[in-house]
């Protein structure tokens, strides 16, 4: 009789083992399957905005994604040479004054829906201001701006945005 008990509850401790093991295997698949859906649901989508309106220019990067989005390098591309650099303030002349500037993005973490401002030179309305609008909007013209980003699991994406559709002449109405 003891015998007995002792088969019936080697073979429940056995059966036991069994569903546990496919019990770990099933919410293992569940949980690869949940990380990836949290990637596609949690990426980052930069924009970057040129607004030239108002007497206002603005250059500005701007999370539209729903995951934190963290730059990683922004190359500044100039007659199909691309430099690597920290900002977009060191590529304007210093007789054009700006109103805001970004130094030192490498490494800065921006939320879903939110932005950072690259440049900005607000209007006055005055002639000498007008000068020094269009001084900016020629030079910007020149380049290309390509930011690297990456999501909070390590993925990589870029984007880039060629000012000279923006601030170029033939771009612009005059």
């Amino acid at each position: 009789m003891i015998e007995n008990i002792k088969l019936v509850i080697d073979a429940l401790g056995t059966a036991a083992s069994v569903v546990l093991a496919i019990t770990a295997i099933i919410a293992l698949r569940i949980a690869v399957k949940q990380n990836k859906i949290n990637k596609k649901s949690h990426r980052p989508y930069c924009d970057i905005y040129c607004i030239d309106c108002n007497k206002d220019i603005t250059i500005k990067i701007k999370n539209n994604g729903m995951g934190v989005m963290t730059i990683t390098k922004l190359c500044i591309g100039e007659n199909g040479t691309n430099i690597e650099k920290d900002n977009l303030y060191s590529c304007i002349p210093c007789d054009v004054p700006l109103t805001y500037y970004s130094v030192d993005i490498i490494e800065r973490s921006i939320a879903p829906k939110e932005g950072l401002v690259l440049l900005q030179k607000k209007g006055n309305g005055q002639e000498s201001y007008m000068e020094e609008q269009e001084k900016l909007r020629k030079e910007l013209a020149k380049y290309t701006i390509r930011l690297d980003y990456k999501d909070m699991y390590g993925k990589e994406y870029f984007k880039e945005k060629d000012l000279s559709k923006i601030y170029g002449r033939s771009a612009r109405a005059v």
